[in-house]
């Protein structure tokens, strides 16, 4: 199994030079921190970032100050969400259930300013969630981040370096949401 995710991380980054080197240790070495789905949990460290590696799928995803708890919950948010059908604010749907972009961040900034009034707010992430037809946003003042939406209130959301999709499943799991 390591020789595998190591051959898929080696074309990953985008590494030229070593195929036939590629082993259970190189490119890179891959240490079991905990389970995600049943499955191991690894990690590796590439140019002083750290990295975690679901074993069930081939995928990569940077720690960003995740510990593995909070990757296991961050797991949990992101599969609940998976589930509620969701559409983000760059996607358009001839579902007359889904309401037009302009519609859906127009309502995610009514939520935010509700939420965080006074704060200058950028949305990272929006989406509908089709199943329930709860509308949930990642939004940041530059300095903190906050998911916010229908039956969240406001919920400050940390790991800044993690990637968003993952700290929206965290903060979704942390909420009384799922």
């Amino acid at each position: 199994m390591l020789r595998e995710i190591n051959e898929y991380l080696f074309h990953e980054f985008g590494f030229v030079d070593g195929e036939d080197r590629i082993s259970d240790e190189w490119p890179f070495v891959l240490c079991e921190v905990g389970t995600v789905r049943g499955a191991p949990l690894m990690q590796f460290r590439h140019e002083d970032e750290d990295f975690y590696v679901p074993t069930d799928v081939l995928n990569f995803l940077p720690v960003g100050g995740m510990g593995v708890d909070d990757f296991t919950l961050a797991d949990r948010g992101v599969a609940w969400l998976a589930q509620q059908r969701p559409v983000d604010l760059n996607t358009t749907s001839k579902d007359d259930s889904v309401p037009r972009i302009l519609e859906r961040r127009g309502y995610l900034y009514e939520v935010a300013s509700s939420a965080l009034p006074g704060a200058d707010l950028k949305i990272v992430e929006g989406l509908f969630l089709q199943a329930s037809g709860r509308q949930l946003a990642l939004v940041t003042d530059g300095d903190t981040s906050w998911l916010v939406g229908d039956g969240v209130g406001r919920l400050v959301v940390p790991f800044p370096k993690a990637a968003t999709h993952i700290r929206v499943g965290w903060a979704v799991a942390k909420s009384e949401l799922p």
